[in-house]
C-alpha cells in the first residue's frame, strides 16, 4: 500500500484528509508543519519501504511553508522524483508560478471537492499525472502557459 504524507498546520484538515486517505487504502503519514515533514523525510531516507510516494502540502504553514519544503524535496536526490502536491487558500497567480517553478506537481485551492483531491491522488501515484503541472481550481495547465520570470 503506498504511503502518502499530508502536511498540513490546521488538524482538522489534516485529520480529515488523513482519514479520507486511509479509506481509500493507503499508508498515510503526518506533519504538523514543513520542519516536522522534513525532519520524518530525513529519518525514512535509508529504508526505501518507509519513504512516502507522494507528498501533499499545505503553503502557509509555520516555521517552515510548503515553499520551502517543496525546494528541500526538490534538491534532496532521495526525494526529488517523489510528486508533490501543494494545499492551499492562496489563489494568487504568483503563489502558481512559484510552485511549478520550484517543481510541484499540482496546485489545489481551498477548499477542495473530495473527488478532485482523489482524482489528484490517483493519477500522482498511478504515474499518469504530468510533473510540472498545476491544478488551480480545476483548470489544469502546463507550465509552458504560464510566463515565469
Amino acid at each position: 500500500m503506498p504511503r502518502v504524507m499530508i502536511v498540513e498546520d490546521q488538524e482538522l484538515i489534516l485529520e480529515n484528509v488523513a482519514q479520507l486517505l486511509r479509506l481509500s487504502g493507503l499508508d498515510v503519514v503526518e506533519a504538523l508543519d514543513g520542519s516536522i515533514a522534513y525532519e520524518l523525510l530525513c529519518q525514512f531516507r535509508d529504508d526505501p519501504t518507509q519513504r512516502p510516494k507522494l507528498i501533499i502540502s499545505d503553503l502557509m504553514m509555520p516555521i517552515m511553508d510548503g515553499f520551502e519544503l517543496l525546494s528541500l524535496v526538490r534538491s534532496d536526490p532521495v526525494y526529488e522524483q517523489v510528486p508533490f502536491v501543494l494545499l492551499t487558500a492562496r489563489s494568487d497567480v504568483s503563489d502558481l508560478k512559484k510552485a511549478l517553478t520550484l517543481g510541484a506537481s499540482e496546485y489545489l485551492i481551498k477548499p477542495f471537492e473530495v473527488e478532485e483531491l482523489m482524482a489528484v491522488v490517483t493519477d500522482q501515484l498511478s504515474g499518469t499525472a504530468d510533473r510540472g503541472k498545476g491544478n488551480l481550481g480545476g483548470l489544469i495547465a502546463p507550465v509552458s502557459d504560464f510566463e515565469l520570470e
